[in-house]
């Protein structure tokens, strides 16, 4: 189903960027991350703290009165957060208008980005029960099929109408999402409210203070991304945001359905063995090894295929953000040593640190790529990337090893370490202009990868 999902996206941004050009890929990422932004700032941490409770519950007893008391105030306050997305999204996009064009004309674009929010609160809200409830095929199933809705909505509509589309395919995207989640949520847990409830209070206020953090934190990520943005917007206008957009989802979009397993599968299961020292250290550990040994492989090849894959899934205008990509691959790397390690926070509960920690990542993220871009283009914004995993792989390990006594064990230390210096070497062989020594050495360097990644899973089954 991820491939499923991944092709249908594939398809979606070769005929959106054949439709609407560079100029539309770059509203439709404004308009979107807006929409994101608000919807971080409301939801208040519902989809995080509503996990940990539900999942606590349903390893109790997966079909209790409890549970399904749970289910209903999470929804409850799902829907009033919705509500209140929609009204400051309506209320704030006067201010929102003025930050992030030149203009300031746009408000009433910005006042039309109401329904994409409230509709986005709720199937967040669906998609954390699937995740608590450990349905995974449904979520799989969800997922391959929104982007097959989103497909068959947005192809007609840019094709009849151009850029004028773009915030009608957002908001009837995100309608599509809640209706498919809802019909696989639905069938075990029938929709219902409790706004009368005693638990609508009792336990729905313990979920909001445990979400506020997450609120604060969710809400600097994506004002970090918006700011990097707003600033290339204002610099160099919406094209460049286009591309800075289309190099971000190559390197980010395009390896999620590596990290599928880790929202849906990894932290419930590491929630429930939190308190278990070493347990806990083996999980971490093994979640690792997976990321580094999948994601290394994937990145040399994606390096080494970067210029076709540009031109199969966007057109020749993008072979601009080429470099971005490259000099960003090592981002992804990072991402996939430290991303089992900082779930720690969230599975022990543990809000403020999680918030601390993302304070101040998004300060380095948002420094690093504006300094990058301002000094050397969407080359410097790669390497800003880069540098700003780098020090969040530094400062999750050296802190989680302090505060919770997490340890990565030798062996996945030097196998992480082993994969990166592949990495870096292919990464190298990517700029040699012979086409024979760059895809002869590149093939060695991949299959040497790929090697390790398989001693490794038989060594662990």
């Amino acid at each position: 189903m991820q491939v499923l999902h991944l092709l249908l996206s594939i398809v979606r941004n070769k005929l959106t960027v054949i439709f609407i050009g560079s100029v539309g890929i770059g509203l439709a990422d404004l308009y979107s991350r807006t929409a994101e932004f608000i919807g971080s700032l409301t939801q208040l941490g519902l989809g995080i703290s509503g996990v940990r409770r539900i999942a606590q519950l349903y390893e109790e007893n997966p079909s209790g009165e409890a549970l399904r008391h749970s289910i209903s105030t999470l929804r409850s306050w799902v829907l009033v957060t919705a509500v209140l997305g929609g009204v400051v999204m309506l209320v704030s996009s006067p201010v929102v208008a003025t930050l992030l064009f030149k203009d300031g004309n746009r408000w009433g674009e910005c006042c039309a980005l109401a329904p994409l929010v409230f509709f986005s609160a709720l199937f967040a809200g669906e998609m954390t029960l699937l995740k608590a409830t450990h349905q995974l095929k449904k979520l799989a199933l969800c997922t391959a099929l929104g982007a097959l809705f989103t497909l068959l909505l947005a192809v007609p509509l840019y094709a009849a109408f151009g850029i004028a589309a773009v915030i009608p395919v957002l908001c009837l995207s995100a309608l599509s999402l809640l209706g498919i989640y809802l019909w696989a949520t639905t069938r075990h847990y029938p929709y219902r409210l409790n706004f009368h409830h005693p638990s609508f209070r009792s336990e729905g206020i313990p979920m909001l203070r445990l979400g506020i953090s997450f609120v604060v934190a969710g809400t600097v990520t994506t004002g970090a991304e918006l700011l990097v943005r707003g600033y290339i917007n204002q610099l160099s206008g919406e094209a460049l945001v286009g591309f800075y957009s289309v190099g971000f989802t190559l390197i980010v979009s395009y390896t999620r359905i590596i990290f599928a397993a880790v929202d849906a599968d990894y932290y419930p299961r590491l929630t429930a063995v939190v308190d278990q020292h070493e347990e806990m250290n083996a999980i971490v550990n093994r979640q690792i090894d997976a990321l580094v040994m999948l994601m290394a492989p994937f990145l040399i090849a994606f390096a080494l295929g970067l210029p076709f894959i540009i031109r199969l899934l966007y057109t020749e205008e993008f072979l601009a953000v080429s470099p971005m990509v490259l000099s960003a691959l090592c981002y992804m790397f990072f991402k996939a040593v430290y991303t089992p390690t900082a779930y720690l926070s969230l599975a022990k509960g543990d809000s403020r640190i999680y918030l601390v920690m993302e304070l101040l990542y998004n300060a380095v993220f948002a420094t690093a790529v504006i300094i990058g871009y301002r000094l050397g283009g969407l080359l410097g914004a790669g390497f800003g990337l880069t540098l700003s995993n780098l020090y969040d792989l530094l400062a999750i390990n050296i802190f989680y090893a302090y505060r919770y006594r997490f340890r990565m064990k030798r062996a996945t230390l030097l196998r992480a370490l082993l994969q990166f210096l592949l990495l870096v070497a292919a990464l190298g062989i990517c700029l040699v202009p012979h086409a024979g020594i760059k895809y002869g050495v590149g093939t060695l360097l991949l299959g040497a990868s790929l090697t390790c990644g398989w001693v490794v899973w038989r060594n662990r089954n």
